[in-house]
């Protein structure tokens, strides 16, 4: 058996199963067989662990959520917050969500992952792509605890298509996945799950029950709109109509994660469940004109604000129901976290907003001020008031930066930090107590040279190409 003072053979494993995703069965035995001895000794120790839901929030802005705190309409963020700690963490620059979700993944710098936005030059001028999960240089933090042992499931998480090889369950992002035609036309899947794709799921075999769940979302799409916002909202004016239309995808995508979220919450033991939602960044960069008309120089309508001035602040209520949801399903032993990548706030302040271009839509762009809240087990509990009166953005503590996420996580979870990580375990999150009994232990690297070769061969030989480029541009990313 391994010692959890080192990574287990999972570093060999991961290598030889990652070359064989493609063979589904060979894959599984490989993965079963090997590392189920780690995950048995894994559950001989470490008896406090906490089991973590982290709740990976995009573009989720304190700017809204602290009217709605103050109004209750956040109980359950307002909960998290008595019972734990919250407050600002200082996010990357460029604020880009595969950069940023990546460096909150694996603890390390732009320089050192490598995902430094959507799209990378493959060699010639004009010759680009779009980055997939195959770029990134070095390990996430999915891959170190499946190297230890420990259970952990990602869904959604950005920039994980393909999946990867993990003891749990990996449902990608659907960034990065390529077609022909899609090339070819730069037309947009829209970043949702493509039913027939490979490559979305992990494990293979457990393909059609996840896809069932993304049948089931569509089903409940127009009933699920009528519950976040109040009315079926399909009356509106050609701009309104438009920007809504575009977002539906993101809010079935939203769905369908929380579903999976769901269902494995009750399926089984874990260790940590990531669940990303990335409805609340849609929202925001489409209907920041209709939440802060005040902003701009063309304001929409008064029958327009009534209808959509309503659509960023009902999304965050939505989502903080879902948090409430998990944690009832999870039980309080449970140690729950929320990030977001960054922030939001008004664009294109003098602009008209014409439908004839998706990018000129764009009213809301990103800050570097993201939102954390975290409660349970191993949190430290900080004091605050029992009112949100008053409180605003400049008045939260600035807790880290988007590199200390891993290492937190890992100290939490009694694994080693690497020495190679430019983030550090956060003492304003982790409870002195526990840090006492645990403190926080280091290894030179997670990366091993077998790892590191297998990503260079699978960078050359996996997909990933254009077909995002539509939808990346209307949400303002590209030019």
């Amino acid at each position: 058996m391994a010692s959890l003072e080192q990574p287990s053979a999972g570093n060999t494993v991961q290598t030889l199963i990652y070359k064989l995703w493609f063979t589904p069965l060979m894959a599984a035995l490989l993965i079963g067989a090997l590392l189920g001895g780690c995950s048995r000794e894994k559950s001989a120790g470490a008896t406090d662990r906490p089991r973590i839901v982290l709740f990976a929030v995009d573009g989720f802005e304190w700017d809204v959520a602290l009217p709605l705190l103050r109004e209750g309409r956040l109980p359950h963020l307002a909960a998290l917050a008595e019972r734990g700690v919250y407050g600002r963490i200082r996010s990357i620059v460029p604020t880009v969500s595969p950069a940023v979700w990546t460096t909150a993944a694996t603890g390390k710098g732009i320089e050192k992952h490598g995902i430094y936005h959507f799209r990378r030059r493959d060699g010639g001028p004009g010759a680009e792509s779009l980055f997939n999960s195959t770029h990134r240089k070095t390990k996430a933090f999915w891959n170190i605890l499946t190297d230890y042992g420990l259970r952990i499931h990602s869904i959604g998480w950005f920039l994980t298509y393909p999946v990867e090889p993990i003891n749990g369950v990996m449902i990608s992002h659907a960034q990065g996945i390529g077609k022909p035609e899609w090339v070819k036309t730069k037309r947009s899947p829209e970043g949702k799950l493509i039913e027939g794709m490979k490559g979305q799921v992990w494990p293979v075999e457990r393909e059609r029950e996840m896809f069932d769940c993304l049948r089931r979302s569509d089903e409940k799409m127009p009933e699920l709109i009528e519950t976040i916002f109040g009315e079926r909202l399909d009356s509106l004016d050609e701009v309104g109509s438009r920007l809504f239309r575009a977002s539906r995808w993101a809010f079935r995508n939203d769905e369908t994660y929380v579903a999976i979220a769901e269902k494995l919450a009750v399926e089984g033991p874990f260790d940590l469940m990531t669940v990303y939602m990335g409805g609340t960044d849609v929202a925001g960069h489409r209907f920041w004109r209709y939440y802060r008309p005040d902003r701009y120089d063309h304001p929409p309508s008064e029958g327009e604000l009534k209808k959509l001035a309503r659509i960023i602040p009902s999304y965050y209520v939505h989502v903080d129901d879902v948090i409430g949801r998990l944690e009832t399903l999870l039980g309080d032993s449970t140690t729950v976290v929320v990030l977001s990548d960054h922030g939001m706030r008004s664009a294109q302040e003098t602009s008209r907003f014409e439908p004839a271009d998706p990018s000129k839509l764009v009213s809301g762009r990103h800050t570097t001020n993201a939102v954390f809240f975290a409660a349970g087990p191993a949190v430290r509990r900080a004091a605050r008031s029992a009112s949100w009166d008053g409180v605003e953005v400049d008045d939260l503590p600035v807790l880290g930066d988007m590199v200390d996420i891993t290492p937190t996580l890992l100290s939490l979870l009694q694994i080693p930090v690497g020495r190679d990580m430019d983030g550090k375990a956060l003492d304003t999150v982790i409870d002195p107590a526990y840090a006492r009994q645990h403190p926080t232990r280091f290894i030179d690297t997670h990366d091993t040279k077998e790892w590191l070769e297998m990503r260079r061969a699978a960078a050359k030989i996996l997909p990933g190409r254009e077909e995002r480029w539509e939808e990346l541009r209307a949400l303002g990313y590209l030019d």
